[in-house]
């Protein structure tokens, strides 16, 4: 599998994670995890703006050629306008970026390239359910369970299929 990143999104951060494997033991290792915080100090634009600039160099640094996007639930009841401004920034960055392939959805979707439920998925993000990955799971929290979870879905998606996002 090629190094694959995976990113949620909350309206304060942006979390990613990035994952390689899968090794002999059919787990999963995590390379990097971690968060980058919108800047208060600066205005909307250059908040997102420093979100895209940031998010860039981590995927140029860690080599990641496959990207995913945790979006939020098309039913959810409070959509927070920045928070679908990052998501949409997210998603023009991997649309222009040298990431040869990306995917984006919500739980649902993740659920599906697992080939799993979605109460099942909820489980893993919970940390109810064993990890799929070679890490300290129960140190990971749920945003960063996510970006894993959707990581590996970007890992393991077959590029000629057809999917949500084709990067150039």
């Amino acid at each position: 599998m090629p190094i694959a990143i995976g990113f949620r999104v909350d309206p304060k951060k942006v979390t990613y994670a990035v994952v390689s494997g899968p090794a002999a033991d059919g787990k999963f290792t995590i390379v990097r995890a971690g968060e980058v915080r919108v800047p208060y100090a600066l205005y909307a634009p250059r908040q997102l703006r420093f979100i895209r600039t940031t998010l860039l160099d981590i995927i140029e640094e860690t080599g990641s050629t496959r990207a995913g996007l945790r979006t939020i639930e098309s039913l959810a009841k409070r959509k927070d306008p920045f928070r679908l401004n990052l998501e949409g920034v997210v998603q023009e960055l991997l649309a222009s970026s040298d990431v040869e392939h990306f995917i984006a959805g919500p739980i649902a979707t993740i659920a599906s390239r697992l080939g799993e439920d979605r109460p099942v998925v909820k489980e893993y993000i919970d940390g109810r359910r064993p990890e799929l990955v070679k890490a300290a799971w129960d140190d990971l929290d749920e945003l960063q369970r996510e970006a894993v979870l959707v990581a590996l879905c970007a890992g393991l998606s077959n590029p000629n299929h057809g999917i949500t996002g084709v990067a150039r």
